[in-house]
């Protein structure tokens, strides 16, 4: 009955997720469905992935499972707008990979059998994910008698939906493992022949020791060598390679008006917690009054000098308990603070930590019972780091439970105080909005003096009259400077700070620096180079862009590259230049002695190089001069110059040291395989997209 309970914890959150999603997805649909009848036609088509569709409302189901699932697995916590966002990203590339896939698992002629799906969900050796659900809590042993169990009453009963649940861990298994097989099968595919180990054996063990000059491209100004557009453009043909775009990007300039307090928003605040010294210096209730007054939730953990705020810090510590400070402004709030008391108290502390967590909503008796059960052991001398390996749910068990060194104000506040109130050697237990912990404290250091303080906090926010008047005026110059010209102008004479985008695409959620400004991503694949959009806002911020540049799909225009294609054949026309310079330089001479003094430089000497490192010391990254010196042609003599990525060099080869030979190259062909495997699932994945054609409709729904 435990493990059936657990199951029941475990995934009773993800049951009312799931319930509250469908709903949202039946009111979704019927959202989207209006929107097909008025602007797509009853288009319900999301994409197409190599010529088959990805229904919209399909997908916005599975978003909604993989929130569920998110959810249950962080005790029915909704995702911030963040992860939100990145779970529909997930859910995009999910989709599409197994669109893909399932053709390749039935041409691969891969599946998994019914016998196989027995052996996974209750065999003795089963998935990952059933171990996990259904291993005893008190010795963490899996028994597969536990799953029949559960099949043979709570499953036949279906009280919880256990049903569901379970169709759902199904689900879950069978993914993972067809995935997991094909993976396999593609990795097994990869063979390294003896004939490449050889040659990587001889790359990395052949040393060479050399002598160099050489006259670097920083001689030549830029002015000598200013490019012409045509030299650019033609640059950018002969190496279109490299200047590919694989989707249209548009950059957009934008201004910022921020939401900030106005002076009078701010000297009321200032009036407000002004009126609140006298009460708060009286007050019998800190907590509580602290509660009904400040803007910022409770935290009073016992803080040195050094962490408090320098407006106050020398202060406190100079004058007498329940003595109230302020206002004073840090960060975003203005605050009054109250010191009343101070003790020695160390800086940081070393702690480890076994943690039973409690899903919102539920009752702490099973966790208290069960870390109740684990001190008992620990108390009889089970070892506290490795209990916490096997029995806690959280990620610190990797680290035997270890959390390093924190500071004071660190963790949440029922944490920090056991540990900081504790000593060394102590073992406490903590209820916290995470759930039960069983605490260690394994060291504490910088005992100093700290203050207990605790602070009402005002936000410095704008008042709705100064929101008002700062959305008017982003209104205002969004209307008045509708063109580029007026736009650029108006920045100038406003003396406003004109920031520069970096490459937007079309299904991009924001902006670098925003948390969400989808509607202005949108609004950028709408508009033509030029326009100048409404007004934005995301947080604090109100924003106003205007289009700058579209970049289509395909071979880059020069202005959207120009800076690094500049440098590049800038670089090329300073080699050309040092190269006929010094024809007549170096005519005559053989030594690189003569052609260091005839160039005006010294010999520099590297004492050990391989072919595999193509890295000189004082010269960088310069694989054409490696090859010269490993080509052996210069062992008696000097090279021709040789146009590096930094400068023009001569080089004088003066010992190359074969490789040891070996009879063996099991460990280069283990070696060079690991490489080659070891990102080979999405390698394979990206190379398999550029094989066929998906047709992203995704903003046409969001």
């Amino acid at each position: 009955m435990a493990i059936i309970g657990k199951i029941r914890e475990k995934f009773g959150v993800l049951l009312a997720v799931i319930i509250g999603l469908a709903l949202f997805g039946f009111l979704l649909s019927s959202a989207l469905n209006d929107n097909f009848n008025v602007f797509k036609g009853n288009n319900t088509v999301l994409a197409r992935v190599d010529g088959e569709k990805i229904d919209a409302q399909d997908f916005f189901n599975k978003v909604n499972e993989n929130t569920a699932r998110y959810q249950a697995f962080n005790n029915g916590k909704s995702p911030d707008e963040a992860t939100r966002l990145s779970l529909r990203d997930q859910t995009w590339a999910e989709v599409v990979n197994n669109s893909i896939l399932e053709k390749k698992y039935s041409a691969s002629g891969i599946v998994v059998t019914t016998e196989e799906m027995v052996q996974q969900c209750s065999g003795n050796n089963p998935h990952q994910v059933i171990r996990q659900n259904f291993s005893d809590p008190k010795t963490g042993q899996y028994d597969p008698a536990s799953v029949s169990r559960f099949k043979n009453t709570s499953y036949k009963e279906n009280k919880n939906n256990e049903q569901q649940v379970w169709h759902f861990i199904e689900k879950y298994v069978y993914e993972d493992r067809i995935k997991n097989k094909y993976n396999s099968l593609i990795k097994k595919a990869v063979y390294v022949p003896k004939w490449q180990a050889a040659m990587e054996h001889e790359s990395r063990m052949t040393k060479a020791s050399f002598e160099f000059v050489s006259v670097p491209f920083t001689s030549v100004s830029d002015s000598a060598v200013k490019p012409t557009d045509e030299e650019l453009n033609t640059y950018i043909k002969s190496h279109s390679a490299q200047f590919q775009n694989e989707d249209e990007a548009r950059k957009i300039e934008y201004v910022v008006f921020d939401l900030a307090a106005s002076r009078e928003d701010s000297a009321k605040v200032k009036r407000d917690l002004s009126a609140l010294l006298v009460a708060f210096h009286e007050s019998k209730n800190d907590s509580s009054f602290v509660f009904q007054n400040s803007d910022e939730s409770l935290n009073a953990p016992f803080t040195t000098k050094e962490r408090i705020n320098p407006a106050i810090a020398d202060s406190i510590f100079k004058k007498p308990a329940r003595t109230v400070f302020g206002p004073y402004i840090e960060g975003s709030f203005m605050k009054i603070a109250k010191m009343v008391s101070i003790k020695n108290m160390p800086d940081s502390v070393r702690a480890r930590h076994i943690l039973i967590n409690v899903p919102n909503g539920q009752d702490t008796m099973a966790a208290n019972r069960k870390i109740d059960s684990l001190w008992s052991l620990i108390k009889k001398g089970a070892d506290f780091g490795f209990t916490a390996l096997q029995y806690s749910q959280d990620g610190s068990k990797e680290k035997l439970g270890d959390l390093g060194f924190f500071a004071q104000g660190q963790m949440v506040p029922e944490f920090n105080d056991a540990c900081f109130n504790g000593k060394k050697g102590d073992i406490v237990k903590v209820k916290t909005q995470f759930g039960v912990h069983l605490i260690q404290i394994t060291d504490q250091k910088g005992v100093k003096p700290s203050a207990k303080i605790y602070y009402v906090a005002k936000s410095l926010k704008p008042s709705k009259a100064t929101e008002k008047e700062i959305y008017a005026r982003a209104n205002m110059f969004a209307g008045n400077n509708n063109t580029a010209a007026k736009f650029d102008t108006a920045v100038i004479q406003g003396r406003l700070n004109k920031r520069i985008g970096n490459p937007i695409r079309m299904n991009d959620n924001s902006i670098p620096g925003f948390a969400s400004l989808r509607d202005l991503v949108k609004w950028t694949f709408k508009a033509k180079t030029g326009d100048v959009s409404g007004t934005y806002s995301s947080d604090d911020k109100l924003v106003v862009a205007k289009l700058a540049e579209i970049n289509e799909a395909g071979l880059a225009k020069l202005e959207a590259v120009r800076p690094r294609v500049e440098a590049e054949v800038r670089n090329e026309k300073k080699a050309a230049k040092i190269m006929a310079d010094l024809t007549a330089k170096t005519a005559g001479k053989n030594s690189l002695a003569e052609i260091g003094a005839a160039i005006g430089d010294t010999i520099h000497k590297v004492p050990e190089a391989s072919f595999a490192s193509p890295f000189i010391p004082m010269a960088g990254f310069e694989p054409a001069v490696i090859g010269h010196v490993f080509s052996g042609k210069y062992t008696t003599g000097v090279s021709k110059a040789i146009k590096g990525n930094n400068a023009v060099f001569f080089v004088h080869t003066v010992q190359i040291t074969p490789a040891p030979a070996t009879p063996d190259y099991t460990s280069e062909q283990t070696s060079i395989k690991m490489q080659y495997t070891g990102n080979i699932e999405q390698s394979f994945m990206e190379a398999l997209k550029k094989q066929i054609k998906i047709k992203d409709y995704r903003s046409d729904f969001y």
